[in-house]
């Protein structure tokens, strides 16, 4: 049994739920909560105090050309974390399912969503625009040396001048994100000289962007392929729709 499923047991659950019948939606939510407690605890048993790093691995390469793995992992103080998630969230989805709520579909998806980890993102929400400011998510993360060591092999530790070696206490600002995309690829990630060759390359981009709307072929493209009606299909239509004659 892997890690993967405390993560998308809850959302499959949840997904189920959202298309049963309302009055039986939290039954479900309550069970499968249950379920995944159930499974939690079983991590919890089998840990091995003795054993150093993480435990249960799950290490799948995804995208093999950026070095993007889905990898999931247990050491001693996220395993008490993630029985103490599931513990919390199986209490409210019980204690819920015996209230009436005016959504429940609604309600119980974004429970199980949030069990699965997929509103995490809430969590970092600010009064900014740009949400940039992940030092307190970082700093929980690392109670260890796996990503210290990652953050080491990719140049993050702030010990290098480069477009991705971002000051204060931002690890690299999220609208910069093409620059620092090639830093992560062969030939950019192993050549000393990546910063210039960078430079190159996004100012090549920046002109071809600036001159679309000269190239013959691709100025078109749009009058070919309308997505912009598409997209703003409510704005076209009233523009077709003649106006009512003055009474």
């Amino acid at each position: 049994m892997t890690l993967s499923i405390l993560i998308w047991l809850p959302l499959a659950i949840a997904v189920v739920a959202g298309q049963l019948p309302a009055r039986i939606t939290g039954r479900l939510a309550a069970a499968g909560s249950l379920v995944t407690l159930g499974i939690a605890i079983s991590f919890l048993a089998r840990f091995k105090l003795s054993h150093p790093g993480l435990q249960f691995v799950t290490d799948q390469v995804w995208i093999s050309a950026l070095g993007i793995h889905y990898k999931l992992g247990l050491d001693g103080l996220n395993v008490s974390l993630v029985v103490l998630g599931c513990l919390l969230f199986s209490a409210s989805i019980i204690w819920a399912a015996f209230r009436e709520w005016d959504k429940p579909r609604v309600f119980y998806f974004q429970l199980g969503l949030a069990q699965s980890g997929g509103l995490d993102g809430d969590l970092l929400t600010s009064r900014q625009f740009y949400q940039t400011d992940y030092t307190k998510p970082l700093l929980f993360m690392a109670d260890g040396e796996p990503l210290s060591t990652r953050a080491e092999a990719q140049h993050l530790l702030g010990d290098q001048w480069g477009m991705m070696n971002e000051t204060g206490s931002y690890p690299g600002q999220t609208w910069l994100w093409l620059y620092t995309l090639w830093y992560q690829v062969e030939p950019f990630k192993s050549s000393e000289n990546a910063d210039i060759l960078v430079m190159l390359i996004m100012t090549v981009l920046s002109v071809a962007l600036v001159c679309i709307p000269f190239l013959p072929v691709i100025r078109s493209i749009p009058r070919w392929i309308p997505m912009h009606r598409l997209i703003w299909r409510e704005h076209y239509r009233a523009l077709q729709t003649p106006a009512n004659p003055a009474s």
